[in-house]
């Protein structure tokens, strides 16, 4: 099955966990963090369950600042913007669950842009204790089930006993066979095959070999979820790509925009963006990591777009290469962001 995901019931199931009283009484910090879902993900598709994040490493600032927007504006937009900023970060870091147990699982079957990530207890616990029966059985029925209902997989990937268990007492089309588990810390590679030697048996496509690289050639599904908004044309028109640019941005790095004297940037050091705005177009140049294949063919994917992209030196810095890529109209935003995935992958490689 396949379809569209209801984005405004999706929203309003993760608004609901940041309203929800046990939650917020059981949390460490009275924090509860909601689910993640891919703009790419689709109903039938792949949906990732683990038992609840960690309470070892703290929410970086500009995650809490999302959460208190998607608490206060309760929009699709500020989930959106979640979403991404959660797989930019679980890619980045990268968390130990993604690394070690679900990549190599869903590797070549789906990009983190086309899966879901649900937690069975949606927030971190005190000392990072093991979540209590109580703890246990509020998440299954008042959040995983009504989500897992919303996005109907095709198949549900689970660690450890507490979401294997969770998973297996509701119904659905992903209980049609074996469960899929990955238990231990470190996924054990029998666990791994085991996994994907069911998703093939399932149906579920695999990417291309091209797919399969250290760097994959990815090229998301349109969204149905929402992007900035960003309309006109114009000295108008191009600030308000230019801002929907940058808060795309930020949303994928987890760095604020800080000005600087002739562009805005975004990123740790190394800066990843450089944002400027010209009279006719606005001008992004990414930070690339040699040989340049990734920028190289971003760019070229771009200009098939219609837009002007380009892999060249710096004038003004002898040796150091960006991506160069033009924006003119809205259009042009919402085919740079389906690339941001690759590109912040590749920058991590200067890291």
């Amino acid at each position: 099955m396949s379809g569209r995901v209801d984005w405004a019931r999706v929203t309003a199931e993760a608004v609901k966990i940041l309203d929800c009283g046990f939650c917020s009484q059981h949390a460490d910090d009275a924090a509860p963090q909601p689910f993640w879902v891919g703009e790419a993900y689709q109903l039938g598709g792949l949906v990732l369950v683990a038992r609840n994040p960690a309470s070892n490493k703290e929410l970086p600032a500009a995650a809490k600042q999302l959460l208190r927007e998607l608490h206060r504006d309760r929009s699709q937009a500020a989930f959106a913007t979640w979403s991404r900023w959660r797989i930019a970060h679980m890619i980045g870091g990268p968390w130990t669950q993604w690394r070690r147990a679900f990549e190599p699982a869903v590797h070549g079957f789906a990009v983190p842009e086309q899966l879901a990530w649900l937690n069975v207890v949606p927030f971190c616990t005190n000392d990072n204790a093991v979540p209590t029966k109580a703890m246990l059985a509020h998440g299954r029925a008042e959040h995983l089930a009504p989500m897992l209902a919303l996005l109907r997989p095709d198949a549900v990937i689970t660690r450890y006993q507490d979401a294997g268990l969770a998973v297996a007492q509701i119904p659905g089309p992903w209980q049609h066979a074996e469960a899929l588990c990955l238990d231990g810390r470190v996924a054990t590679k029998v666990a791994v095959v085991r996994v994907r030697s069911a998703l093939a048996a399932r149906g579920i496509r695999a990417a291309s070999a091209s797919d399969q690289s250290d760097t994959p050639n990815i090229s998301p599904a349109p969204s149905t979820a929402p992007s900035p908004e960003v309309s006109g044309s114009g000295e108008g028109g191009l600030e308000g790509v230019r801002s929907g640019l940058l808060a795309a941005l930020t949303a994928t790095s987890g760095y604020p925009p800080a000005g600087r004297a002739g562009y805005t940037s975004v990123g740790d050091r190394p800066i990843w963006a450089f944002v400027d705005r010209r009279v006719s177009s606005v001008l992004v140049k990414f930070r690339v990591a040699p040989p340049y294949r990734v920028a190289s063919a971003v760019a070229a994917r771009l200009g098939d777009a219609g837009m002007a992209a380009e892999v060249k030196d710096v004038r003004s810095r002898s040796g150091s290469t960006r991506l160069w890529v033009f924006l003119e109209r809205p259009a042009d935003l919402a085919s740079l962001q389906a690339e941001f995935h690759q590109l912040w992958l590749d920058y991590q490689r200067l890291k």
